[in-house]
């Protein structure tokens, strides 16, 4: 039994060297790559949003500046939600298109869309 136990410490202890020689010759042949430098991101600029309307007023500056140069007109401004909602069959869900989950369902329940129909999604 004892000669068992030593020719299995002899076993184990070649192997233990085996796994040290043979990580230290990977670890000796790992070739590290470096990423080349990222782009340069643009400079931020500052919004200030007013706390008590939750507008931005550099946003709605540069819309009025747009707005008056005649680059889009009010019309484009508008939400597309509230211009597709008239648009919406209440019996044709194929004619509802994307549907926030907290607006009103467009079947005319009353219930949220998460809770309506689209629950079914």
């Amino acid at each position: 039994l004892n000669e068992y136990k030593s020719e299995a410490l002899d076993l184990f202890r070649s192997m233990m060297e085996r796994w040290d020689e043979i990580t230290t010759g990977q670890t000796m042949r790992v070739e590290v790559a470096f990423e080349p430098a990222p782009n340069e991101l643009p400079e931020m600029e500052g919004h200030h949003i007013d706390a008590s309307t939750g507008e931005d007023e550099m946003a709605l500056a540069e819309i009025n500046a747009r707005i008056a140069a005649g680059d889009f007109s009010p019309q484009a401004l508008m939400p597309s939600q509230a211009m597709s909602a008239s648009a919406r069959d209440p019996n044709d869900p194929s004619s509802w298109g994307k549907v926030s989950r907290n607006e009103a369902c467009p079947c005319g329940s009353g219930k949220k869309y998460k809770h309506c129909h689209g629950a079914l999604v």
